[in-house]
């Protein structure tokens, strides 16, 4: 049985997480290859990234252009493609017959976004070397990957949140005084978090504030960074925010305060006491 290989018919193969397979080829009539069926007329793009691009460098990204409504919006949406597996490939058709197989391999990578549009959306493709790369990156990453008290870290917020901090005067658009600070931090340190007072204000150089301001009738928040905390007498204290204070924020408004960390697994082993939930460079429990 003789095969003539096509160069110019190109199938690009989608393989989903959950095993589903989708198949699109530039050619003007359907392809079937073990079984799947690669839609016609349905791919773009290839063609050119195939002449102009080195394929044979495994570093190499490729957005390819496929059509709207073979994609499902919703899907798309919930990033059901994201991460799937997609190879590229020439076919080659029997001689004798409207059969056809693979030639040659000529891409494999993972999708990493779709940006939809009317007619053809933009599948945005990554190498495997690159899907590697990042995904040990992740992994062994020195910080972790976290936010203070997210779904990954597992910390319960209410336990290193003072709430309802009156502002007592606000100086240069981004520094605030207050008061009552330390003697409610802490009481919150020996009740809930466990953490030694002490400790407190270098926890708070990672931490933020957060307003609250009823604004036609719904409540708005704004969220800023803590860059510096100061006590420089008893029972006053300055907090300088990495973003200028919102205008509708006066004296007398009130703001709530949650400490943070530095994401390294000394600060979230010691203080915190939740490596096992550290997401960063691997950690072996109880070693």
């Amino acid at each position: 049985m003789k095969y003539i290989a096509n160069l110019n018919t190109l199938c690009f193969k989608i393989v989903l997480r959950n095993e589903a397979v989708l198949g699109f080829t530039n050619c003007d009539q359907d392809i079937e290859i073990d079984d799947i069926v690669y839609q016609k007329n349905s791919v773009r793009n290839i063609s050119k990234i195939v002449k102009t691009s080195d394929l044979a460098d495994e570093e190499v990204s490729l957005d390819i252009k496929l059509p709207h409504h073979l994609l499902d919006v919703l899907d798309v949406m919930d990033e059901v493609y994201d991460g799937s597996t997609c190879s590229l490939f020439s076919i080659q058709l029997e001689s004798t017959s409207i059969k056809y197989k693979v030639n040659k391999i000529l891409y494999c990578g993972t999708v990493q976004n779709i940006t939809l549009s009317e007619e053809w959306s933009t599948v945005e493709i990554a190498s495997l070397k690159e899907f590697l790369r990042k995904a040990s990156t992740d992994a062994y990453s020195t910080t972790c990957r976290a936010s203070f008290c997210d779904s990954l870290c597992g910390k319960d917020k209410d336990l290193y949140t003072v709430k309802d901090i009156r502002v007592e005067g606000i100086e240069r658009n981004n520094r605030i005084r207050c008061t009552s600070i330390r003697r409610r931090f802490d009481a919150l340190c020996e009740e809930n978090a466990k953490i030694d007072s002490i400790q407190y204000r270098i926890l708070l150089h990672y931490g933020n504030i957060t307003f609250r301001r009823m604004i036609l009738s719904k409540e708005m928040r704004f969220t800023v960074q803590i860059i510096a905390f100061r006590e420089p007498t008893e029972g006053l204290c300055t907090i300088e925010l990495a973003q200028r204070i919102p205008s509708f924020i006066t004296q007398s408004d009130t703001f709530d305060l949650m400490v943070g960390c530095n994401k390294i697994i000394h600060m979230c082993q010691t203080i915190y006491q939740n490596r096992l939930n550290f997401r960063g460079e691997p950690q072996l429990p109880n070693y």
